[in-house]
């Protein structure tokens, strides 16, 4: 018995949006249960895991050290050839909190790498990601919907990675049950012994 369910044909290919989508044609309905429950399959001895699209989420960067005559117009070009530019407010003449659209942690650093290579009227950027508790100086009701959206998804998140888990438990649990079946009736077997 395979705890993630068995697969009768499966095939890779490059979608427009530059990812690898695997299909995957189960054997039977229940197989497909099985692997969606637990978030993983496997195909000839190499396990697959089905996890969700990465969704982006907002950081804020403060620069420092920004020429105080640099026009705001050269900071936006600047932040927006580095990645995705949610906005940006000067906090003081020479710093500035920069809100960028990220998927991860390399997309974080990969920002952060840019901005501190940058020199701009004589002036050597130093970019360093802010804290989470560090809110905009400027905040609207759709940055506050935002936050709450953000919240409401992260929570969700973890709701699913829950019933991932508890549904991993429940199909092992299943598993040993169907185990411990056979076992019990080869036993009960009277031309066995």
């Amino acid at each position: 018995m395979l705890t993630f369910g068995n697969v009768s044909n499966a095939s890779i290919r490059v979608i427009p949006n530059g990812l690898d989508c695997c299909d995957v044609e189960f054997e039977s309905v229940e197989s497909r249960r099985r692997a969606i429950a637990s978030g993983q399959f496997s195909v000839k001895n190499f396990y697959l895991s089905i996890s969700r699209l990465h969704v982006l989420h907002t950081v804020t960067i403060r620069i420092k050290n920004i020429c105080s005559v640099t026009p705001d117009s050269a900071i936006h070009s600047m932040c927006m050839s580095c990645g995705p530019l949610e906005g940006f407010s000067r906090t003081k003449d020479d710093i500035v909190d920069a809100l960028f659209r990220v998927k991860d942690n390399s997309d974080e650093q990969c920002i952060l790498k840019m901005l501190n290579n940058t020199t701009m009227d004589d002036c050597k950027w130093s970019a360093i990601l802010e804290l989470k508790e560090s809110t905009p100086v400027v905040v609207t009701d759709s940055n506050r919907n935002d936050s709450r959206c953000q919240l409401g998804y992260q929570i969700g998140s973890q709701i699913d990675d829950l019933k991932r888990q508890l549904n991993v438990k429940r199909v092992q649990l299943q598993d040993l049950e169907y185990l411990h079946h056979a076992l019990v009736h080869l036993q009960l077997q009277p031309d066995l012994q």
